[in-house]
């Protein structure tokens, strides 16, 4: 089915992603939670037509190091390149949850090589609602320099309490400045017909509950 112009003006139009409107009243109400929240002029030059733009933490750690070193009972060293196996949940993470984790002081850097991963966080902690869904989305500025914050995870659930985590690729061919406070990503609110059933706040299964680190 194509739709004609008159069909494509009214779906946009009648979309339920929250206007620059909504998201202040929303924010100012409490319903969204953002801590630290900024002044009022700040806060206006952050949210564009139906986005938040969020900075960048202080905390980055390099995703996945293809290569560890092992030790066995002898004492002996050696290097193995590490395989992600979703059967095997050892394999997921880093051997050590502080492995390849830096702390940025307010004006350092951390130099994104081409190719490269990294898991970062937000300086913003977030709070959704359990009637509204976030989208996480690389700023159009970052983007034009190959630069994705949110690679394949942008959806936030609703009931999300604490940082964003944001896996940061660079996938052009210039090395890319990552410092905090950096505005690297936007948030889109989308609001549901009704609140969940089950927040991700509620769920003890959830992993990520109250995040701040990557």
């Amino acid at each position: 089915m194509f739709l004609s112009d008159t069909s494509l003006r009214e779906r946009l139009i009648s979309g339920d992603n929250l206007s620059q409107h909504q998201i202040i009243k929303k924010l100012e109400a409490g319903h969204i939670v953002m801590s630290p929240f900024p002044d009022e002029e700040e806060l206006h030059s952050r949210i564009g037509p139906c986005s938040l733009d969020l900075q960048l933490g202080d905390t980055i750690q390099e995703a996945g190091n293809p290569r560890i070193s092992i030790t066995d009972d002898k004492g002996e060293k050696s290097i193995v390149h590490r395989t992600v196996d979703f059967r095997i949940p050892s394999s997921l993470d880093q051997p050590d949850a502080t492995e390849g984790i830096f702390k940025l002081e307010p004006n350092s850097e951390f130099v994104l090589e081409p190719k490269a991963l990294v898991r970062a966080v937000t300086r913003e902690f977030i709070g959704i609602p359990a009637d509204l869904i976030g989208f996480v989305h690389s700023r159009s500025k970052c983007g034009r320099y190959g630069i994705s914050s949110s690679y394949d995870a942008p959806k936030i659930d609703p009931g999300w309490v604490g940082q964003i985590v944001l896996e940061i690729s660079n996938m052009g061919q210039q090395r890319f400045s990552l410092h905090p406070g950096l505005l690297i990503c936007q948030i889109l609110f989308t609001q549901l017909d009704r609140p969940a059933r089950n927040p991700y706040y509620s769920r003890p299964q959830s992993s990520w509950r109250w995040q701040t680190q990557p």
